[in-house]
């Protein structure tokens, strides 16, 4: 009987798992074990170093004169001699191998009048040092100055230290410091016992050696003889320029304005403040001021070398405000506003107090009382000093042509030059006195332009009594409502501004029957109007003739219907309008008259003539009259013809037997027309759907049987057909044959 195996194996990633951990197992069994192997090593050459320097106190106490001498001083002691006297037996690493007799020393060091260190130095074969020695640090030494205000506050040295901190774990033995002021040495301390702290703490005043710039170096020892320096340097001084406090100048008003002069020279004293407790070498500084100042500086200087410069007030101002620039948008121009000038003037010290004008040249009293020629003050119209930005004045209001002066003056009673504007102000329009319209109420024709196309012209009679004709323009108010000016059409002299002046017009020249308005306008820009009409059509009527027939009308159209040929003359005139509608036949010698009332308006006008049913063959004149007396004449052609035109068709040739002929047949197509269009074209063939061709004459050979067919039409349009009957030619004789 078959027996399965039932045992089950360990997979691969159960494999690893046991792998990686037995792994960490070793990895941290190692670390421990190095670690135990590594203290008792440490703690191995310890105890040696132990055991050597108790033998080396002991050798010592035996044997002062192996002692350093003084503090500082250093001796060694060898093991070789250790061993010699029997102070200590043989010295082994870990290994049993003997340690350097020579080379393994103790170093005894005396730190202060009545203690010494003992330290060993180890050379063993199995001996690492670096690997069995902890590291010893040095100690520290931190300096830091103290009661020192800061920027530039006030200073009182008094209060300024220096603040000395020494550590050290291997205890401090000695100390001393130095301080140098500016360099030079002013405080050596001398060596001072440690007394074995760990920590001291020193603090030194330092006002003695203030002001200046401070080196502090600290040296001190610990017990092993290891030494620590450190040194710190600070400027400490007043930097601060000395302050000030006027005590003579400067002076304002009881608003707390300054008092400008400009009487030289203003003297200004101060008082100087030291910012230390060193003091100034003058207790008062003074200076006169002969320039224009505002903002001086008095130049002061303390004990400790500080200059300080003393800002002062002067308040002196000897030169004038800047001649005003005026900017006068409408100088030597005329307008018909109120209006302001701008005013620059700049003083640079003590600034503008206010702005002033006068008209030179006025008779007249301004709103005040007082003469224009007078100078007068605008009001709030003072600037800080320095500022460019223009004064703007009251508006000038009152109409007048001449010269203002404009000046300035500063707060400390100077005057700046003259400026001068001119002001032009006139709010009175022209006065028109006279139009004179020649064609005011009749028409002004073609006749009449083609004689002299100059003459329709209006004038205009006005007068301006302050600025002056400028211009004249017009406008037709019906059709625009914009203002063209007349070019070249004002007083070109405005000294002649307060006579008459009369403008003429350009010629009209364009067909209107409207209102014209006319503005005389004068330098300022104030206008006046008046109006007139102008009557003007030099375009004669226009004719529209509608001839549905203007060639023929002939029989189709007559059968149609017989009143179909009428004849429409339309006449139209966009200006005057229609006065008359006349027409004649070329038969007849006077006209047939249409008159329009002459206080219609009417724009169009339409007459209809026929009908035309009987022949004929002549022409029609229509005229038409506007009420400007143009006129227009226009023709067109009356022509009927209802009569349609004839055909034949003859053949000649030999004739022979039973209707047939024995020689070739020419064969001849014969037209008439009654009319009075007359034969406008025809054709000959054999097919019965011949063509007008314009053939009258064709040749038949032989043949059995042939029909010929004629066409023709006239000029109206008129048509007739014919043929010949069936045409026989045989020109072959029989033959004749014998058996």
């Amino acid at each position: 009987m078959d027996r399965k195996n039932k045992t089950k194996g360990f997979s691969l990633v159960e494999i690893l798992a046991a792998i990686v951990i037995l792994g960490l197992l070793s990895t941290i069994a190692i670390v421990s074990v190095n670690y135990i192997l590594q203290k008792a090593e440490k703690e191995y050459y310890k105890s040696q170093k132990d055991e050597i320097i108790l033998a080396a106190k002991s050798y010592t106490q035996d044997n002062r004169n192996s002692l350093p001498k003084r503090v500082g001083m250093r001796t060694e002691i060898t093991l070789k001699t250790l061993q010699a006297k029997k102070y200590i037996g043989k010295v082994v690493d870990r290994h049993k191998r003997e340690c350097d007799k020579d080379e393994t020393v103790v170093q005894v060091y005396k730190y202060d009048k009545t203690h010494y260190s003992y330290t060993v130095t180890l050379v063993c074969p199995g001996y690492n040092v670096k690997k069995n020695t902890e590291d010893d640090k040095t100690g520290t030494i931190d300096i830091e100055y103290t009661g020192i205000p800061k920027d530039e506050e006030k200073i009182d040295y008094k209060t300024i230290e220096a603040k000395i901190t020494m550590s050290d774990d291997d205890k401090i033995a000695s100390y001393s410091y130095i301080v140098y002021r500016n360099g030079a040495e002013v405080k050596n301390s001398g060596d001072i016992e440690g007394k074995l702290k760990d920590k001291i703490i020193l603090t030194i005043p330092l006002e003695k050696y203030l002001p200046g710039n401070i080196e502090i170096k600290v040296i001190f020892n610990d017990m092993n003889g290891k030494q620590t320096i450190a040194s710190a340097s600070k400027q400490i001084t007043s930097k601060a320029a000395p302050e000030c406090k006027i005590i003579k100048g400067s002076e304002k008003d009881e608003n707390g304005n300054p008092k400008w002069t400009n009487k030289a020279p203003v003297e200004i004293s101060v008082k100087c403040e030291s910012r230390s407790n060193k003091g100034c070498k003058k207790d008062v500084y003074s200076q006169s001021f002969y320039e224009s100042t505002q903002n001086a500086t008095i130049q002061m200087e303390d004990k400790e070398g500080n200059p300080g410069g003393c800002p002062v007030d002067v308040y002196l101002d000897v030169d004038p405000p800047s001649k005003p620039v005026i900017d006068n948008q409408y100088h030597d121009i005329w307008v018909n506003k109120n209006y302001t000038i701008k005013i620059t003037s700049v003083d640079k010290m003590s600034g503008i107090k206010q702005f002033e004008y006068r008209y030179p040249n006025s008779t007249r009293e301004s709103s005040d009382g007082k003469p224009e020629n007078e100078w007068h003050v605008w009001e709030n119209s003072s600037k800080k000093a320095g500022d460019k930005t223009p004064f703007e004045s009251t508006e000038f209001k009152r109409e007048r042509g001449e010269i203002v002066e404009v000046r300035s003056v500063d707060n400390a009673g100077n005057y700046s030059e003259v400026s001068t504007t001119i002001i032009k102000i006139d709010k009175t329009a022209p006065t028109i006195l006279k139009i004179n319209n020649p064609y005011l109420n009749t028409w002004f024709n073609k006749a009449q332009y083609d004689a002299n196309n100059n003459a329709y012209v209006v004038t205009i009679t006005s007068q301006d009594n302050l600025s002056g004709i400028s211009y004249h323009q017009y406008k037709y108010p019906s059709s625009t409502n914009s203002w063209k000016k007349y070019d070249n059409s004002g007083n070109p002299d405005e000294s002649t501004n307060k006579e008459k002046y009369t403008f003429a017009t350009t010629p009209f020249k364009k067909d209107r029957d409207e209102k014209v308005l006319f503005q005389v306008c004068d330098r300022a820009g104030n206008c006046s109007e008046g109006e007139s009409y102008i009557k003007l059509d030099k375009t004669p009527p226009k004719i529209t003739i509608n001839n549905p027939y203007p060639n023929w009308f002939n029989k189709s159209a007559y059968n149609n219907n017989n009143n179909a040929f009428k004849i429409t003359s339309t006449a139209t005139d966009k200006t005057s309008g229609i006065a008359s509608h006349d027409y004649k036949h070329s038969d007849e010698s006077s006209w047939t008259t249409k008159s329009l009332s002459s206080s219609s308006t009417v724009k169009s006008d339409k007459i209809e003539t026929g009908p035309y049913k009987t022949e004929m063959n002549k022409s029609i004149t229509f005229r038409t009259y506007d009420r400007a007396g143009n006129y227009t004449d226009a023709s067109t052609n009356i022509r009927v013809d209802i009569t349609s035109p004839s055909c034949s068709i003859s053949a000649s040739g030999t004739s022979g037997n039973s209707n047939w002929y024995i020689s070739n047949v020419t064969v001849t197509l014969r037209t008439t027309d009654t009319g009075p269009a007359g034969i406008s074209s025809y054709g000959l063939g054999t097919s019965s759907s011949v063509s007008y061709n314009n053939k009258k004459t064709g040749i038949q050979y032989e043949t059995q049987g042939t029909t010929w067919h004629g066409i023709v039409k006239d000029n109206a349009g008129n048509t007739a057909t014919c043929s010949s009957g069936t045409i026989k030619v045989d020109t072959t004789a029989p033959t004749i044959s014998l058996n």
